[in-house]
């Protein structure tokens, strides 16, 4: 029975994989989730209590299979912001810390194939756990802005699913000790994992790979018709500027509409082309700031006071803004100008 739901779940993933890359989605979502398909895949094939998919004798094999293993949580940490971000990128801080996970579970296959002692301990572990938490924090940070009502749903349900296999893992590892695996254990864990692929297979055949794999947005203000609703949005942003403040929520939005919440986020999505309340602001914040580095009298300055002035609450953020927005930083764009 454990070697059928192995076989199965490795088939699935490897299927699923392939169709994502014959028809690609957005292209960093799709190499987030190949990873995680290809780590949970070694996973799988590894986690029982014999021998019969998981040869040990070549070295080789052991070594791949369990690098391949190691990087689930990696894979999981950037597939899921991938899946709820519609501006994911693997920038700085996304490269350096998988760099550096990737750099620790080498170390960890170097000591455990010579047999070494780890004089870090738990320090695997302890990342492990505080790129969970980091996860979770982003998740739950988001969820207020994300305009597509079916993702903000899954933001819970997807993310816990996942986090919840991993932490459950690792929990166990801490209080029961790493070679604890009991045979109950092992079924139990192969046919959460198999559930788990079995609904994500379904929600993707029944097209709610739209809550999943975000399309990067593409306005149409300025080519389609408005709502009167809209045209209403686009009148506070621009004439009264509100996205100047920069405590600005979309709860503020709501109280000058006279429609609910959740039309709202469907009329800024649907109209508007944007997925998060921040990026349907920092559009008009960067333009904003664009018309301030074009005025003479901002000619000398300083970006951090630009940035305060276009609604932003620190310069890193701003800065972040602009290059998503433009594709350059906002030196770049002023000395181009200038």
């Amino acid at each position: 029975m454990d070697v059928i739901l192995r076989i199965v779940t490795v088939t699935l993933l490897m299927v699923m994989a392939l169709g994502v890359i014959a028809k690609p989605r957005p292209w960093r979502w799709a190499i987030c989730f190949v990873a995680v398909a290809i780590g949970t895949s070694a996973f799988v094939t590894t986690n029982s209590t014999g021998e019969i998919i998981a040869p040990t004798q070549w070295s080789g094999w052991s070594v791949l299979v369990n690098f391949l293993n190691k990087t689930i949580v990696i894979s999981v940490w950037l597939f899921v912001q991938s899946s709820f971000d519609d501006q994911f990128r693997f920038d700085k801080f996304r490269v350096g810390v998988s760099l550096a996970w990737l750099a620790i579970i080498l170390k960890d296959i170097w000591l455990w194939e010579t047999g070494r002692d780890d004089p870090l301990g738990f320090a695997t572990t302890i990342f492990a756990l505080a790129l969970m938490a980091h996860l979770i924090w982003t998740l739950l940070r988001d969820r207020d802005g994300d305009l597509r009502l079916g993702r903000r749903t899954a933001r819970i349900w997807l993310s816990a699913a996942m986090v919840g296999l991993l932490l459950m893992d690792i929990i166990i590892d801490i209080t029961m000790g790493f070679a604890w695996r009991p045979d109950g254990f092992i079924y139990a864990q192969n046919s959460l994992i198999l559930m788990f692929v079995l609904a994500f297979a379904a929600a993707t055949l029944k097209l709610d790979i739209s809550k999943i794999a975000p399309k990067p947005p593409t306005s149409n203000e300025e080519h389609q018709p408005l709502s009167n609703y809209a045209v209403t949005l686009k009148r506070l942003m621009r004439e009264e500027q509100l996205y100047l403040r920069p405590e600005l929520r979309l709860s503020d939005l709501v109280a000058r509409l006279p429609i609910s919440e959740a039309a709202t986020r469907q009329l800024i999505h649907d109209e508007f082309g944007q997925g998060h309340f921040r990026s349907f602001l920092n559009q008009y914040r960067i333009k904003h700031a664009q018309e301030l580095i074009r005025a003479p009298e901002h000619q000398t300055s300083k970006l951090i006071a630009i940035a305060f002035d276009s609604g932003f609450a620190s310069l890193a953020s701003f800065q972040r803004a602009f290059k998503r927005e433009t594709g350059q930083t906002a030196s770049e764009w002023r000395a181009k100008k200038d």
